[in-house]
């Protein structure tokens, strides 16, 4: 979660401008929730850590999606716990555990993760966007960002009884999050 000073502090602003007749857009104002595999500016107050001690700490900047909901007004609350690493850590590895968040629990599944539980069992909240799913389903936030390569948003979603809507490959720039495939990853030139 973002540092509450932070959050009433952006919130006030936000408010102020909407009183005066000055909003954003459509989205101003409005709670969002990220997974933590997507880069934030340290000055937001969240750590990125793609649920790794390692990264515990670690100074960023924004993802340009990140200063895209900066920019439109929204506020981001808090960060997503996903599986380690968006998953890549290994094969066979429970979905939405990571060392730093612990193991998602669906909100509709009584007594969290069934003992020896697979990926999709039924006590499981799908794949490593899963802590974005549940945070919408728990009520946080009406919206979260998330990633995909695999399963990532569609199976947490459909498990949460929500809408997950993937993005067309090349359609947004993945530049300051953990792309995992080949068809995700931003080619730059440097010279």
């Amino acid at each position: 979660m973002a540092p509450v000073d932070l959050l009433t502090q952006h919130a006030k602003l936000l408010n102020e401008e909407r009183a005066n007749g000055k909003t954003k857009g459509p989205l101003h104002g409005i709670p969002i929730i990220l997974k933590d595999s997507i880069r934030t500016d340290s000055q937001l107050g969240m750590d990125t850590t793609c649920g790794s001690f390692a990264l515990v700490g670690g100074k960023a900047k924004n993802a340009p999606i990140v200063n895209a909901i900066l920019k439109a007004g929204m506020i981001i609350i808090g960060k997503a716990n996903l599986s380690e690493w968006a998953g890549a850590k290994g094969f066979g590895l429970t979905a939405g555990w990571s060392a730093v968040g612990g193991q998602t629990q669906s909100p509709y599944v009584r007594g969290g993760l069934a003992e020896g539980e697979k990926i999709l069992g039924h006590s499981a909240p799908g794949g490593s966007s899963s802590g974005s799913a549940v945070t919408v389903a728990a009520g946080f936030a009406p919206l979260s960002l998330a990633t995909e390569t695999d399963g990532s948003i569609t199976q947490p979603s459909g498990r949460a009884s929500l809408y997950g809507i993937e993005v067309t490959v090349g359609a947004l720039s993945t530049e300051g999050t953990l792309p995992l495939s080949p068809l995700t990853v931003q080619h730059r030139r440097h010279g």
